[in-house]
């Protein structure tokens, strides 16, 4: 096995990437609810944006009436009656993933707009791989990156983040930041669209095609960021 030089933390988006997506059934019905074509313009103006942002281009784009609150306990109304009628599935190779992370030494932490305590509920078996905080919510800092990183006080080629949201992706290739991008497996997904137009240098399409090796290759690109390796 390889040695790990520059990176010392892996960062996961929890719905979507360690969880089964539910974020994109929910905004498709929501936006269904109001009338809205679900398009690419929808997905790259609501998610992992702030909440402000979202209700300005609900409002002002597709005359949408209700309040930045409003439209938030919308959202946690539709949110759960999906968790109550759906099965929340882990992604497969989750176990595995999780079994390489821990060999190679990295810290691993989740992320997301969810309560720390959907975290908890669907990943209580695993939690022993995750370093405290072990879940970092963002819903109050979207997409977060750089909110992430000054929590833990670390820069760029310390750090990797893994997400099926190209907002995220646009925020890591802006700030130099390692990212790999991950394939939505929703239906109506614009995401892996979205995200192959940003013509990542990383990109999978499960937890098995990241790889020990994968990740050496980005460990290893990132000496030319901190030089003293």
């Amino acid at each position: 096995m390889g040695k790990i030089q520059n990176l010392e933390y892996i960062l996961v988006h929890l719905d979507g990437v360690l969880l089964k997506n539910i974020l994109g059934p929910i905004l498709y019905s929501m936006m269904n609810s109001f009338n809205i074509q679900y398009t690419l313009e929808v997905e790259r103006n609501i998610l992992a944006r702030p909440l402000e942002e979202i209700g300005n281009y609900l409002r002002s784009v597709h005359k949408i009436s209700l309040s930045n609150h409003e439209l938030f306990e919308t959202y946690l109304t539709f949110r759960a009656e999906y968790e109550s009628n759906t099965v929340i599935h882990k992604q497969n190779g989750l176990i595995d993933f999780l079994n390489r992370i821990q060999a190679l030494g990295l810290k691993l932490i989740a992320y997301g707009g969810a309560p720390k305590e959907y975290f908890n509920q669907h990943l209580s078996e695993h939690l022993i791989y995750f370093l405290e905080p072990r879940y970092i919510q963002t819903r109050d800092f979207r997409p977060g990156l750089i909110e992430i990183m000054n929590q833990l006080n670390v820069s760029s080629h310390q750090i990797i983040f893994i997400d099926e949201e190209a907002n995220v992706g646009r925020v890591a290739i802006s700030n130099q930041i390692p990212f790999i991008g991950f394939e939505d497996n929703f239906a109506h997904s614009f995401q892996p669209l979205e995200l192959k137009s940003l013509n990542l240098d990383y990109s999978v399409s499960s937890l098995n095609e990241i790889t020990e090796d994968l990740l050496l290759k980005i460990d290893s690109s990132l000496n030319r960021i901190n030089p003293k390796y």
